[in-house]
This record gives structure tokens, sequence and C-alpha cells, in this order.
């Protein structure tokens, strides 16, 4: 799919649902904030998750440049989001950018890089991060304090990390909305049956991308998910 038809579906989505409201711009612009990034790390003491590693971008200041009128500010609504099969937050700086330029705070995993990594431990690893960063939130001090709503939570992820958006609305009740793109639901390996059964018990909103030339998350596979979303 076109990267900036996805970003542009993708972005309506969250601003829909989460932010409340759809753009006067067009979502495939740039958003009305700048934003900035910075790279973290922790140890997890509430999961027991271990070394946890991400990406988190953010609103900084308003671009007037994008913008006719002042852009509401923090608190900012919260999202995850998950690379696929041996990629890496990088890979995906360009969208992780372009959501918090609309004003939402992008939480993305750092962990599960390797050809070892799974979608499950990615979720998990990712509540992890979700957690730590409405924490930082919740603070009276400090680089995001203040700034992070504590409302409920979105979720993405691509391929692998699309996967695992279902198996991270079993785990954490505070992500009510998911924009998998192209994800990994194989119903017979990497458990995706669970994947599904999780899903039809879930009462969040979702919206599911598929790529018509992808070989490997078909829009057959991707078409699990929908039905399974609105069965």
């Amino acid at each position: 799919m076109n990267g900036v038809i996805k970003n542009s579906i993708h972005l309506s989505f969250f601003l829909w649902v989460l932010a409340g409201s759809l753009p006067g711009q067009l979502p495939e612009e740039e958003g009305p904030w700048s934003t900035q990034l910075k790279e973290i790390q922790f140890e997890d003491e509430q999961f027991g998750r271990e070394e946890i590693k991400g990406r988190i971008y953010w609103p900084s200041e308003p671009n007037n440049a994008n913008s006719t009128e002042p852009p509401p500010g923090s608190p900012f609504p919260l999202v995850g989001f998950m690379h696929g099969y041996m990629g890496h937050p990088k890979n995906y700086d360009s969208i992780a950018r372009h959501l918090a330029s609309w004003g939402f705070i992008v939480a993305s995993i750092g962990t599960e890089l390797d050809s070892s990594g799974n979608l499950h431990a990615e979720a998990r690893d990712t509540q992890a991060l979700l957690h730590w960063i409405a924490g930082q939130g919740e603070k009276k001090k400090g680089w995001l304090a203040g700034k992070v709503s504590t409302g409920v939570w979105g979720a993405s992820g691509h391929s692998m990390g699309g996967g695992a958006c279902l198996e991270l609305i079993r785990i954490e009740p505070k992500v009510q909305v998911i924009a998998p793109l192209q994800p990994w639901i194989d119903p017979v390996w990497g458990g995706g049956r669970q994947l599904l059964k999780n899903l039809k018990k879930w009462k969040g909103r979702s919206w599911f991308i598929a790529g018509e030339l992808d070989t490997t998350c078909t829009p057959e596979m991707v078409r699990l998910g929908f039905d399974a979303a609105t069965s």
C-alpha cells in the first residue's frame, strides 16, 4: 500500500477515536506540532519484563507553518507501536513522527529485534513500556510531566507487531483502540487462532489495513482479523 495512503488512513482512525475529532488539514500532511524523539531504556519492575528499550515521540511546539489555528495542548493520547519481525523502531520513524505531529505520544518498542522475536513477548514489553510512559506523565517534573492523557490507549503495529496488537488487547485493558498494519494472524503458526479469539471477546475499536501486494501477511490473512472483530 502507498505510504501516504497508509499514513492518512492510519492517522484518521486515531484522530477520530482517540482525539475525538477529524483534522481540518489533510491527514497525509504533517500535523500542527513539531516533534521530539527520545530513546529510553529502563528495568521493568511492574511486570518483570527486565530491560525495556524504546523510542518515544511526542508533540513539542506548535508548528504554525502547518496550522491555521493553535492546536489543542497537552495532555496527549498515548499510542504504542510494535515493529515487524526482525524489524527495528527506527524503521518506523516516519509513521511515528507523523502520528506525534498530530498530537499523540507514540511509544515504539525496541525489543524482540532478532530472529528469536515473537509477538507475545513484544506485546508484553509494549504493555510495560506504556505503563512506564504513563508513570512519567504523572510526575510533577520531567520531560513528559503532565503531557500524557489518562484516558484510553491506542496501539498499532506492522506485520508481527500488528499481530501483537491482538495479544496486547488481551493483557492490557487500557488499550481500547487498535490499527494493525498488514498484521500476521496465521491460524496455524504463531498462535493465530488464539489471537482471533482474543479479538472476538474484545469490546474496543479496530481498523485493519491490508496490502494488496503483500505475499506474507496477505489480504486474506488480514481479513481474518476484520471478520473476528465484526463477528
